[in-house]
């Protein structure tokens, strides 16, 4: 997959492009590039995006979901 822009990383994943923006600012999910100051995002920031927007709808603190994304992928 290529990189695509913010816009539509968060229209893939049905969440606003500021939510990504502050996950990136939280360190927790960040843009694999940036082209002409663009946040772009590649397959692998998906699904930690998709990970995040699940565990927050089950109430999960963000603390603890980035425990979850800071271990080995292999563990997730």
């Amino acid at each position: 997959m290529e990189l695509i822009p913010i816009g539509e990383a968060a229209a893939r994943l049905q969440m606003t492009p500021s939510a990504l923006r502050y996950y990136d600012d939280r360190g927790l999910v960040h843009p694999q590039s940036r082209c002409s100051g663009r946040r772009m995002y590649g397959t692998e920031e998906l699904r930690k995006l998709a990970f995040l927007k699940i565990v927050h709808r089950l109430g999960v603190p963000l603390d603890t979901a980035a425990a979850v994304l800071d271990a080995p992928s292999a563990q997730w």
